[in-house]
C-alpha cells in the first residue's frame, strides 16, 4: 500500500496527537502544539514530510515545501 496522508494532526507537548479528517483545518482541533499530519501507517509527520508524502500520493498540487491542511485535495484519502 502506498503511503498517504490520512488525517490532519497536532502533536501536543505531552506527546498526545489530536486528529481530524482531511477537509478540516488545524484550527478546528482547538489545541496548540506541532502542526502536522498522520499517515495511513499511523506515523505523525511535520509539514515538510507531509508535503513530500502528499505530493507523491497526488493528494496536493501545492508547490510549497510545507503542507497546510487547506492544501490537501478533499476526497483524496
Amino acid at each position: 500500500m502506498a503511503t498517504k496522508v490520512s488525517k490532519i494532526a497536532i502533536k501536543k507537548p505531552s506527546g498526545e496527537v489530536k486528529t481530524a479528517p482531511i477537509g478540516k483545518a488545524h484550527d478546528d482541533l482547538h489545541t496548540s502544539g506541532k502542526r502536522g499530519f498522520v499517515l495511513n501507517n499511523g506515523k505523525f509527520v511535520g509539514r515538510e514530510e507531509g508535503a513530500k508524502v502528499a505530493k507523491a500520493a497526488k493528494q496536493t498540487t501545492t508547490k510549497s515545501p510545507r503542507l497546510h491542511s487547506h492544501n490537501l485535495i478533499k476526497g483524496k484519502k
